[in-house]
């Protein structure tokens, strides 16, 4: 299990093996590297996701129904890790535009 650290002097910022670069979005969204350098998104759970020190039943059904969504629309989910009791999901980055920002240049959107 890996554990969520910030270096003294630095505004380094890990969560388990992943680098944190900045925030994504509101919602505990962060770009981050892996040791690799491959770009992810990390999704901090909300502590509700818990139960027992696991994750709850229904957010694993939910997660494997998610991890059988395939199109190039949708981002993959790559895994499920915990961190200091905290679990996280890691995504694949997509660079590019926000849905938020991309909609309103969609004619019949607004």
């Amino acid at each position: 299990m890996g554990e969520i650290t910030t270096t003294l002097n630095s505004s380094e910022w890990r969560i388990g093996p992943y680098l944190i670069e900045r925030e994504l979005s509101e919602g505990a969204s962060w770009l981050a590297s892996n040791p690799a350098g491959r770009k992810v998104v990390l999704k901090i759970l909300d502590s509700d996701c818990m139960l027992r020190g696991q994750l709850h039943p229904m957010i694993k059904d939910r997660l494997s129904r998610v991890r059988e969504l395939a199109h190039m629309g949708v981002a993959n989910l790559l895994a499920v890790e915990r961190a200091d009791e905290q679990a996280y999901l890691i995504w694949d980055y997509v660079d590019g535009q926000t849905l938020d920002s991309w909609l309103p240049t969609q004619p019949g959107t607004t």
